[in-house]
């Protein structure tokens, strides 16, 4: 197989953050606006594949300090996931052998995430302890697709086809004395 191609991906970006602090309340909200546009140029074939698209990511966060050594804080974001690995990309036939055919989609779009987060963070003496559930919903999400053609070859392809929900908690220990910091953090999710 002979492959010769390039891909490039330019990316323009804006921020705009409101940050007010009144009292043991903080509100943080903010938008990231994008412009994106990725070119795949496949000199083999002599094929060009463009993509452009707008993006806009909204974020909010809310907290509470309780007190000095509690706070309780909810969190909304947006997300993406580009496609950027060339076997999702690349539309040149992989032969696995003569009945499996892998074959990427330059067209693919990218993904986003919507997360909601809540956290709950305690301060003891040198240590932090947080626990923060969350929901993440994916739109566009690319996922692989198999058919079989009457000869039995069977051709994987990818597109953006799916949606899905993710569900868990994260937990961090942290300790901070002096010379000596860490944290131990662990995931659960479906």
């Amino acid at each position: 197989r002979i492959n010769d191609f390039t891909y490039d991906q330019n990316v323009t970006a804006a921020y705009a953050i409101l940050d007010p602090q009144p009292g043991k309340l903080l509100v943080q909200a903010g938008v990231r606006a994008e412009h994106a546009v990725t070119h795949f140029h496949l000199a083999t074939l002599g094929a060009t594949y463009d993509n452009a698209y707008n993006s806009l990511f909204p974020s909010g966060l809310v907290a509470w300090n309780l007190d000095d050594f509690h706070q309780v804080k909810l969190s909304y974001s947006t997300r993406i996931r580009r496609p950027d690995d060339t076997d999702l990309l690349d539309p040149t036939p992989h032969y696995s052998d003569p009945l499996n055919i892998s074959v990427g989609n330059p067209n693919l779009k990218p993904e986003y995430i919507r997360s909601l987060e809540l956290g709950l963070q305690r301060r003891a003496g040198h240590m932090t302890i947080q626990v923060t559930p969350f929901f993440r919903h994916t739109i566009d999400a690319v996922r692989s697709l198999r058919t079989i053609d009457t000869l039995g070859v069977t051709t994987r392809t990818f597109a953006n086809i799916a949606t899905s929900n993710a569900f868990g908690s994260d937990a961090t220990i942290a300790l901070n004395r002096g010379r000596l910091s860490g944290f131990a953090s662990a995931s659960v999710h479906r």
